[in-house]
């Protein structure tokens, strides 16, 4: 062989070895492997959580087996959201990684999931996959206005489904469950809901205990882009023991009087009636006007009143088919053919299911008192209005606690230093004088002076009205009133019979 041969199979023994050594530095010792990515929803919305399920995969080629330290979602080379510490993958293993996290915007979001691992030799070893994630508009919002209910009583729970999206949502379905809970109304249906717009609904639940629930509501609806989509949401519902509790009250049906006030200075019925007109009664002079409350907390139905006198009923009529919490309805009963010394007013009415009474005693006040607005008079200096006269008792028993004030109405105005004046006990037949004062303008027509008082613990309050048309022009810049005066007169009087004295006596 010559010399020629020899180093042409040198150079081919040498490059084999070489190529052999390079082809074996190329292939790495782990192979990882993005399997699969999943993400659900299928088509999120935005500002609601999603959740991007990862597979990755050493894969049997490898010759070492690898530690998986981190996984992550980016996008735009801003992470996201990432999960560290996964654990361990031998040669041919795989894990699924679920990362959660928001887009906060529509639209279409081109994201990157990023494996990274180190090896036996404590390399790092990477993988990644894009991910393409689109994003609809948000979901319907929802606002509960009340989450206290009542054991055994139906409860309307009023919510407001609002639009927040730029594009209409149809088909919106929204219901509710909970455990205990039986709905009577648990299913509201919206055709649409404009962008931006707001819708009340109320259901009606009937809760079977008291205690604490999670009340569920569930919103189907359909995007824009025909996509149907469903949001949940709970919270803890209240429900509190039921109380039935019915509150029965009597009070004297005043007859109505009407007054104008024109003669001034002369006694002025004055009162008008405090009483709408569908409360009055052809019998509001012997009459009493009995009203139902219902102090609980929960509505109570089919409410009848019964009064009797004795063993013998005065005829039971109906007061409402629903009383719900915290409200009150009146009837009146005439009493003008019943001279017993008293009358039992009992009412019945139903509490789920259950028939209830509630009752009082009430005895006739002969010869109770009752005001009258008497002697009035108006002195006017520009704007300044000075109001005198006299609450007169027409009735025979004592009124309590009288007090008379200006009421506001257009163009008057109470005015310090007699905005009210209290007057206090009168007799019967009797009376007590009141000066008040007012700020009056070019709008103002009457005056109205509002008296209330007490009979027999009962409260009242009536109205009386004077035109301002009639008052008496003074002038100066408004001197003191006539009972201002009078004071300083007797305080002068006083004086001087004091110094007489004490001069005879020097």
């Amino acid at each position: 062989m010559n010399r020629y041969a020899v180093a042409a199979a040198l150079f081919g023994v040498l490059f084999f070895g070489i190529a052999l050594t390079t082809t074996g530095a190329a292939v790495p010792e782990v192979r990882l492997t993005v399997d699969d990515v999943t993400v659900s929803p299928e088509t999120p919305t935005a500002g609601e959580p999603v959740t991007i399920e990862a597979t990755v995969q050493n894969s049997a080629g490898s010759t070492q087996a690898v530690e998986i330290d981190r996984v992550a979602i980016v996008e735009n080379g801003e992470q996201l959201v990432d999960a560290t510490g996964i654990g361990s993958l031998a040669i041919g293993d795989g894990t699924t990684v679920p990362l959660t996290t928001t887009f906060e915007e529509a639209g279409v979001h081109e994201t990157t999931v990023e494996f990274t691992g180190t090896d036996e030799d404590g390399e790092t070893v990477t993988v990644s996959q894009p991910l393409t994630v689109v994003v609809e508009g948000g979901a319907p919002s929802i606002e509960t206005r009340n989450v206290t209910a009542v054991a055994g009583a139906p409860t309307n729970l009023t919510m407001t489904v609002g639009n927040p999206t730029e594009a209409t949502l149809r088909n919106v379905v929204v219901s509710l469950d909970g455990p205990g809970l039986v709905g009577e109304i648990d299913r509201r249906v919206v055709p649409a809901i404009d962008p931006g717009a707001e819708t009340p609904l109320t259901f009606r639940l009937r809760p079977e205990s008291a205690g604490e629930t999670l009340l569920e509501t569930t919103i189907s609806y359909t995007t824009a882009a025909g996509t149907e989509a469903t949001v949940t949401s709970s919270e803890i519902l209240q429900i509190r023991p039921r109380e039935d509790r019915v509150a029965v009250r009597v009070t004297t049906q005043e007859p109505a009087r009407e007054a104008d006030g024109t003669d001034l200075g002369v006694d002025v019925a004055g009162i008008l009636d405090q009483q709408n007109d569908d409360e009055q009664s052809d019998d509001s002079d012997t009459g009493v006007r009995v009203t139902v409350s219902n102090v609980g907390n929960a509505p109570i139905t089919d409410v009848v009143l019964d009064p009797r006198a004795g063993d013998r009923s005065l005829g039971p009529r109906p007061v409402t088919d629903v009383l719900a919490p915290g409200t009150e309805e009146s009837v009146v009963v005439s009493l003008e053919r019943t001279p017993a010394a008293e009358v039992r007013f009992e009412v019945q009415y139903n509490t789920g299911g259950n028939e209830s009474t509630a009752s009082t005693v009430y005895r006739p006040t002969p010869n109770q008192g009752a005001v009258t607005v008497t002697g009035v008079d108006l002195e006017r200096n520009g704007e300044d209005l000075v109001i005198t006269g006299d609450i007169g008792n027409r009735g025979e028993g004592e009124v309590t606690g009288v007090v008379v004030a200006v009421d506001e109405a257009e163009g008057v105005s109470p005015s310090y230093p007699a905005r009210d004046f209290f007057v206090g006990s009168i007799d019967g037949d009797g009376f007590a004088p009141f000066e008040l004062t007012a700020t009056v303008d070019a709008n103002a027509t009457h005056v109205p002076l509002e008296v209330e008082y007490l009979v027999a613990g009962d409260e009242r309050t009536e109205t009386a009205r004077f035109p301002v048309e009639g008052a008496t022009e003074t002038g100066g810049n408004g001197g003191p009133s006539a009972l201002v005066i009078g004071f300083v007169l007797v305080v002068l009087v006083a004086i001087l019979t004091a110094g007489g004295l004490w001069y005879r006596r020097s």
